[in-house]
């Protein structure tokens, strides 16, 4: 999957794996080292997320039911969590700072699936 930001006019991310049934939500990026083969995560059907048992930093992405960025948490450390955001449907996880200003609250945000 690909993940296109519409309001700055650009790619973002050009391998987004999604987690969309009970064991890849569940499952996460836990005990995960780094992202090797993808360059983020998409949560559908989520309005927080929880850093337990992470090896490394996040930036999350929060977006609403029309794929709209309703918040941008920077630098989440591992062992943290987010309070519930009742806007937002769908959670973005990258790496901390790989995409510094790519979200911004309010870009409308596309997915393609390649």
């Amino acid at each position: 999957m690909k993940l296109i930001n519409k309001t700055k006019n650009k790619t973002v991310l050009e391998k987004m794996k999604v987690a969309d049934t009970f064991y890849t939500r569940l499952m996460g990026l836990m005990f995960v080292k780094h992202m090797d083969n993808y360059d983020g995560v998409l949560f559908k059907r989520s309005n927080a997320i929880h850093t337990f048992f992470m090896k490394f930093s996040l930036d999350v992405i929060f977006l609403n039911h029309k794929y709209q960025v309703v918040k941008v948490i920077k630098d989440m450390k591992p062992n943290r969590m987010t309070r519930m955001y009742f806007t937002a449907a769908h959670v973005i996880e990258v790496e901390a700072g790989k995409y510094v200003d790519a979200f911004s609250e309010g870009d409308a945000l596309e997915v393609i699936n390649v």
